[in-house]
C-alpha cells in the first residue's frame, strides 16, 4: 500500500520524459502547480546542452456525465509536435490522437467515475465539448480526480487559461550533458523559476504527501 501511495505522487514527474523541470517558486507537489510565463521558454531554449523546452499544463475542471451530474477531472495538457509528457500504456486508440479536434485520452481504470464512456463519446470539460480518442491504464495520479490528456491549446480552453501561461517548462537535455550544470544554468538564467532534475522533484512531490499532509501518520500509525 506505501509503495503504491509512493509511486503515484510522482507519477506525473517519473512519466514525463523531460530531465529538468522548471516552475514556480517554491513548487511541491506536480498536480498542484502555479502559472508561469510561458515566455520564460525562449530564454531556457538559448541554454547550452537543452536539447528541447516545451510547456505543460495542469490544472482542474469538471467533466459532464450522461447521467446530468459531473466528476472532477484533472486536465494535462502537453506540447503537440513534441508530445512531451503525454500519456502512455494505451490500450486503446494511439497516444497522439489528442491531436484530433477536441480529442482526449482518459484511462480505463477510471471509467467507472466517468459513468463506462467508450472511444467517440462526446463529454464537456469546463463546458467546451470534449471527445474520447483513446484510452490508457493505470495512469492514476494521487489525487482521487482522473486524469484527462489533451494538446496545451486544448487543455487551456477547458481550464480558461491564459495561452501565455504554463503549468512548466519540461526540459530535455543533450544525451551526455551533466544534468545538475545545465540545471545550474537554468537557475541563472530564470531566477524567478525554481529548477529540479526529475529525480528530485518526484521525490519533492511525495515528500508532500508523506509529510505536509496526514498521510504519513496515518500510514505509519496503521
Amino acid at each position: 500500500l506505501f509503495l503504491g501511495f509512493v509511486t503515484k505522487a510522482g507519477l506525473l514527474v517519473d512519466n514525463g520524459q523531460a530531465d529538468i523541470w522548471v516552475g514556480h517558486r517554491k513548487m511541491h507537489n506536480v498536480d498542484f502547480p502555479r502559472d508561469i510565463p510561458r515566455r520564460w521558454i525562449s530564454r531556457i531554449r538559448g541554454i547550452p546542452d537543452v536539447k528541447s523546452a516545451e510547456p505543460y499544463l495542469i490544472g482542474m475542471t469538471n467533466m459532464t456525465l450522461p447521467s446530468g451530474g459531473f466528476e472532477e477531472v484533472v486536465v494535462v495538457g502537453v506540447e503537440p509536435v513534441s508530445l512531451m509528457g503525454n500519456v502512455w500504456n494505451i490500450t486503446q486508440g494511439r497516444a497522439d490522437a489528442i491531436l484530433q479536434a477536441d480529442g482526449i485520452i482518459v484511462d480505463d481504470c477510471e471509467l467507472e467515475k466517468l459513468e463506462y464512456p467508450a472511444l467517440g463519446d462526446q463529454r464537456e470539460l469546463g463546458g467546451r465539448r470534449a471527445r474520447i480518442v483513446g484510452m490508457s491504464h493505470g495512469v492514476m495520479g494521487f489525487l482521487v480526480a482522473p486524469y484527462a490528456f489533451t494538446t496545451f491549446e486544448q487543455a487551456a480552453v477547458y481550464l480558461k487559461k491564459d495561452p501565455g501561461a504554463c503549468s512548466y517548462i519540461l526540459v530535455e537535455v543533450q544525451p551526455g550533458a551533466d544534468v545538475d550544470k545545465v540545471c545550474a544554468a537554468l537557475a541563472r538564467r530564470v531566477p524567478d523559476a525554481d529548477v529540479y532534475p526529475r529525480e528530485v522533484y518526484s521525490q519533492i512531490s511525495t515528500d508532500f504527501w508523506m509529510t505536509r499532509t496526514g498521510l504519513g501518520i496515518s500510514l505509519g500509525a496503521a
